[in-house]
């Protein structure tokens, strides 16, 4: 077809080096402005569908999770398994303990953590479950904070990828947690006792019974 209304494009990249992959991600995004079309693309590459694309549909078992603009699949997922495929998330389980206007106060095993309420009605008692971006959480060593809010863990290990460094809290019921930031210089290293903490607004309610 000369003039197609729709371009469907499966994996076209998937065989190209890294800065290649890059290279030809920029020139098809020329191109689809170019012609006006709309172009369907298929990849399993996160980064891949958050640069590409003006809306993504994320699929499992052949059924939609979640549609939306790249910003509403990355900073509000509506599932954990989002928040885990897209991007990289820690999935957090505790029970509501609190209820405040804005935020909610919730227990588990290893503390207390804290999120934002999102005008969601939420019951004290409740069990529910907070999406947290990697980079969005914070280590503070133990020692320093006694009273601090969190969840107390011990550091696993650190790994460096390019600039960027990942490091691995074991909490006290074996979960991992992973914090990541740009830079190499932190201070902690392995058997480093610390608390996990975040900003309210970055714990987002996921799997809620009946959400759309």
């Amino acid at each position: 077809m000369n003039e197609p209304r729709v371009l469907l494009l499966d994996e076209p990249l998937g065989a190209l080096d890294l800065q290649l992959r890059r290279q030809m991600q920029t020139e098809l995004k020329r191109l689809q402005k170019h012609l006006g079309i709309t172009f369907v693309y298929i990849t399993h590459d996160q980064e891949e569908a958050l640069n590409m694309s003006d809306r993504i549909a994320v699929m499992r078992d052949g059924k939609f999770e979640q549609i939306g603009t790249p910003q509403e699949v990355y900073d509000q997922p509506k599932t954990s398994f989002v928040a885990s495929f897209v991007g990289s998330a820690n999935i957090i389980y505790g029970t509501v303990s609190h209820v405040n206007e804005d935020t909610l106060v919730f227990e588990n095993k290893n503390g207390i953590g804290i999120a934002a309420r999102n005008k969601i009605n939420i019951l004290k008692g409740q069990k529910i479950t907070v999406a947290v971006r990697t980079e969005h959480i914070s280590l503070t060593p133990a020692a320093s904070n006694r009273n601090a809010v969190g969840l107390m863990g011990v550091v696993k290990e650190k790994s460096f990828a390019g600039g960027l460094l990942q490091i691995f809290v074991n909490l006290a019921d074996g979960q991992e947690i992973i914090a990541s930031r740009h830079g190499i210089d932190s201070l902690l290293v392995p058997g480093d006792n610390v608390i996990v903490t975040w900003a309210p607004e970055k714990a987002i309610l996921v799997d809620l019974e009946g959400a759309q």
